[in-house]
């Protein structure tokens, strides 16, 4: 999940799609293969009661009894298929629910200034109300599945001992307690059928929504390997859906140019003119329509095991980093947070701190560089 949300492309990645099969759908799956192992042994042991009651009862009052078992499974099937659909439902008004809350909680401050709390809170709860219907179909197919189960070794029990006293003429209460006896351990593994159905369901859904999710768009190889970063005839845009033709799209035509290595450059333009399409295309985050677009090779994966910098192999060769203009604050100590996973080197961290202009604000704090800068930086002030 985490190397597909890598591969998403950027503009495709603003929904919270990916968050419910990360939080909700693998610990669907999880659980369920936990307990999978209940099928094969709940299935042992009814086919040793089923062979037990043929020598105790006979053939004709267990068929009898499997008769009465044959009419309640069309019932089964249905709700089965019935659940099925209202976990679907609910799943994907769970998915829209938290798209909504999150569009709101991003953009709260322009709710505030535009005073339309009410508005969006209605919206909410009128999704919510849809969760909730959706989570009552989805208990009342539930219950009517795992009542139907939980009814089947009573009616089995009854209509056996019937049709052998029909038979025979007599019931002893040997035959009687000991088929009792059998039929209640049976109470177990065709309780455990019920439950064991609804979690392969609701597996079965969660694996859909995990593969679909896998099989999203992923982002292309558009980066031609060079010694310098360059634009070559490149048409550069950013990702959309399928549906989208070109003509509706922002497209930066025919870019050619190139950054000097171990330079300055500054791209300066209006808002909207495309700065920020420029920089992505460098990442390889936007599609290259045509022509070429060319930066060095990326470090492996050994090259970037943190654990081997050191202070004469701190900087990978032609390595890039981008910072984008909103910073990014882990919940951690401020030195935490300019080392990020790195190890400490004492001139390497003095001169950082120094470059950052954070030294007067260090000896302002409390505890240094030990500050603990909390949620989203809550601790920092925005220049910090």
């Amino acid at each position: 999940m985490y190397c597909q949300k890598c591969r998403t492309p950027l503009k495709l990645d603003s929904s919270l799609d990916e968050l419910n099969p990360a939080a909700y759908d693998l610990l669907v799956v999880a659980d369920f293969a936990a307990f999978q192992f209940f099928f094969p042994a709940s299935a042992t042991k009814l086919a040793f009661a089923i062979w037990f009651l043929v020598s105790l009862l006979g053939w004709i009052p267990l068929l009898s009894g499997l008769a009465t078992w044959a009419v309640i499974l069309p019932f089964n099937i249905y709700y089965t298929k019935v659940y099925s659909n209202a976990q679907d439902r609910l799943m994907k008004i769970r998915d829209q629910k938290l798209t909504l809350v999150n569009e709101s909680l991003q953009g709260m401050r322009q709710i505030k200034f535009s005073a339309l709390e009410r508005q969006w809170e209605g919206r909410i709860l009128a999704m919510r109300e849809r969760e909730l219907g959706a989570i009552w179909d989805v208990f009342r197919s539930d219950s009517m599945l795992f009542g139907s189960w939980v009814a089947i070794p009573v009616l089995l029990a009854a209509t056996s001992l019937a049709v052998y006293a029909w038979i025979n003429e007599t019931l002893t209460p040997s035959v009687a307690f000991v088929s009792i006896g059998v039929f209640k351990s049976l109470e177990l593994a065709l309780s455990l059928i019920p439950e064991l159905t609804t979690d392969l369901v609701d597996a079965k859904v969660s694996i859909f929504r995990i593969e679909a999710y896998l099989n999203g768009p992923e982002i292309t190889q558009t980066i031609t390997e060079g010694h310098d970063i360059a634009f070559e005839n490149a048409d550069i845009a950013w990702p959309v859906d399928e549906e989208t033709d070109d003509a509706d799209r922002f497209i930066l035509r025919d870019v050619n140019l190139s950054f000097p290595a171990g330079e300055l450059s500054v791209i300066s333009g209006k808002t909207g003119s495309g700065k920020s399409l420029l920089l992505a295309a460098i990442l390889g985050e936007t599609d290259l329509l045509s022509g070429k677009i060319y930066a060095p090779k990326a470090p492996t994966r050994i090259e970037r095991n943190d654990s081997q910098a050191n202070a004469g192999n701190w900087l990978l060769p032609h390595s890039i980093a981008y910072v984008g203009q909103i910073p990014w604050i882990e919940n951690a100590s401020l030195k935490d947070n300019v080392l990020f996973g790195l190890p400490y080197d004492e001139k390497r961290y003095k001169d950082t701190v120094f470059a950052c202009a954070l030294t007067k604000d260090l000896d302002m704090f409390t505890d240094g560089d030990k500050t603990e800068l909390g949620t989203n930086g809550i601790n920092l002030s925005g220049g910090q």
